[in-house]
């Protein structure tokens, strides 16, 4: 049975220690050895660390920079930047061999490894033909044109398991690639290959996939200053690397989730009454919460009664809902007008129904930006796969002995 390696445990702050009752997965993950730990020792174990967290030993983490292959800016609205990742656990796999990811993003891979091989068990098939010696290599092809997303990730995910697995990149994250093109080469135990083959295609897949319908769209805005952004209609648990893939694609990101910015949409607005009922209750709060000024305020607007309403009650940012383009134009220029008048700058968006066609008239009639959920909602997955070359000769273990040295 393939374990993984482990790794140092980390320190984490009060708010990652509460945020890691819930996350841990059902199923532990198998090791070879299993360590007993008396009660005593437990017990103060358990002493101190709470001591650590109440004199302040043990500070919060920073949030770290995620990955940025193409960097520049993520164009993410105020306070609407990635927050650290769930799961402060430390991870299990062994660092990348090729890329250090960064912890969080890190640990965040590992539990969806975890579970993902969890999901598959040993792999019988392969310890029946090959045994648990034998190594083998290949290479990963990618059989149509798109962007990559995601090959950052296969280091880790081939060195997931023990005994690890080696790759060597040939593509960078945010490449546009042609058919044919061998995005990376593995070499390794037979079992570990294998075994980690459908994992690593299937994230690569879907994340390129997410990157080639994002730069569709970024190719469709070319000419004008609008900026394609996601949504949060992402897949449960993959919500962080289906970010990363919007920005290899050249798109930028909304907010991360609910507690990173005011949205206020049309059920806000049914159930309390009117646009500016809702909107001036979230711009009350704000203002009563110290720790949530720096979030914008959006608002969902319909109608071109609705973006009045937003405008009167104090937005900052409108988004404009399944407009048609001239109704889209129309509040636009109300918009426009009410910054004349003020001086505050109110930054516009366009949703519902993005296809590229209709995402470059929206920009021509003059927004800012145009969010897209079918970028991560409706992707359809790149075709991607693993071609094995050869069994690799056994070395013998003297042989080996001899080469470290």
């Amino acid at each position: 049975m393939n374990a993984p390696s482990k790794s140092a445990t980390e320190r984490v702050g009060l708010k990652g220690f509460l945020l890691s009752f819930g996350n841990t997965p059902a199923k532990a993950r198998p090791r070879r050895e299993t360590l007993y730990y008396p009660p005593w020792m437990l017990a103060v174990s358990i002493s101190l660390a709470l001591l650590a967290l109440a004199f302040g030993a043990v500070g919060p983490r920073e949030i770290p920079t995620l990955l940025d292959p193409l960097s520049g800016r993520l164009g993410n609205p105020p306070g609407g930047r990635d927050p650290p990742l769930a799961l402060p656990r430390s991870p299990h796999a062994v660092e990348s061999l090729q890329v250090k990811l960064p912890k969080d993003l890190a640990r965040s891979l590992d539990d969806i490894l975890s579970r993902a091989f969890a999901e598959d068990g040993e792999d019988v098939t392969s310890l029946a033909v090959f045994g648990p010696a034998v190594r083998v290599s290949g290479q990963i092809v990618i059989r149509e044109r798109a962007v990559i997303a995601g090959a950052v990730f296969l280091p880790r995910i081939f060195a997931f398991l023990h005994p690890a697995a080696k790759v060597d990149l040939l593509v960078e994250d945010g490449a546009r690639v042609p058919k044919g093109k061998v995005l990376a080469r593995v070499e390794g135990p037979a079992i570990t290959v294998l075994a980690a083959e459908r994992v690593a295609l299937n994230l690569l897949q879907r994340l390129s996939g997410v990157a080639t319908g994002t730069r569709e769209y970024v190719d469709a805005l070319k000419g004008t200053r609008t900026r394609i952004l996601d949504t949060r209609k992402t897949t449960p648990g993959l919500r962080l690397f289906e970010r990363y893939a919007v920005r290899c694609g050249g798109g930028e990101n909304h907010r991360f989730g609910l507690a990173y910015g005011f949205l206020v949409k049309d059920n806000h607005v049914d159930g309390s009454g009117s646009v500016w009922d809702a909107t001036r209750r979230a711009a009350d709060f704000r203002e009563l919460n110290q720790s949530l000024r720096g979030l914008f305020l959006e608002v969902e607007a319909r109608s071109r009664d609705e973006v009045h309403q937003a405008l009167d009650a104090g937005a900052e940012r409108i988004l404009l809902d399944n407009m048609t383009i001239p109704q889209i134009r129309a509040a636009v220029v109300d918009i426009r007008l009410f910054t004349e008048a003020t001086g505050q700058r109110i930054l516009v968006e366009a949703s519902g129904g993005m296809t590229p066609e209709r995402a470059r008239d929206a920009a021509q009639a003059g927004v800012d930006y145009v969010s897209v959920g079918a970028v991560t909602h409706s992707v359809r997955a790149i075709d991607i796969g693993l071609d094995v070359d050869m069994a690799l000769p056994r070395v013998p273990r003297k042989a080996r002995a001899r080469r470290r040295a």
